[in-house]
């Protein structure tokens, strides 16, 4: 698969993906106004259409894990019963390190 420099400097290394071409693909369709043909052809670069769409459908999924992930650890980080359980856990582990 060709990679753009512009596209692919964009997609972080842990969200690079790869599309081996043994899928079974599925054509969509979708009306692309002109700003988003150009902005597509740029990031395409010398790759074609259909590899850049993939590459930014992974990127946006992949980023949407991370921000759900971090949303999740902010919401344990200040959740009253785990907080109440880990102030627990090391008062148990503070006597048994005391013998």
């Amino acid at each position: 698969m060709a990679r753009s420099g512009a596209l692919y400097a964009l997609i972080p290394c842990r969200t690079r993906l790869t599309y081996s071409g043994r899928m079974t693909a599925t054509t969509i369709s979708f009306r692309a106004d002109e700003q988003t043909m150009a902005e597509l052809r740029q990031l395409a670069g010398d790759g074609n259409l259909s590899d850049a769409i993939r590459e930014l459908i992974h990127a946006q999924y992949t980023a949407r894990l991370y921000a759900q992930a971090a949303r999740d650890a902010e919401r344990l980080r200040n959740d009253p019963a785990d907080l109440a359980e880990i102030r627990t856990l090391n008062e148990e582990l503070d006597e048994i390190s005391a013998w």
